[in-house]
């Protein structure tokens, strides 16, 4: 794995967890699954 996949992966993810983040605001609740 090449470094700059790697860094897509993790851009991905993060662009993922910050959309899931902006939609549980929008819900006004925390998911279980979040709250580590």
């Amino acid at each position: 794995m090449t470094g700059q996949h790697s860094n897509q992966l993790n851009y991905r993810s993060a662009l993922e967890t910050f959309a899931w983040c902006l939609m549980v605001g929008a819900e006004g609740f925390e998911p279980p699954t979040l709250s580590v």
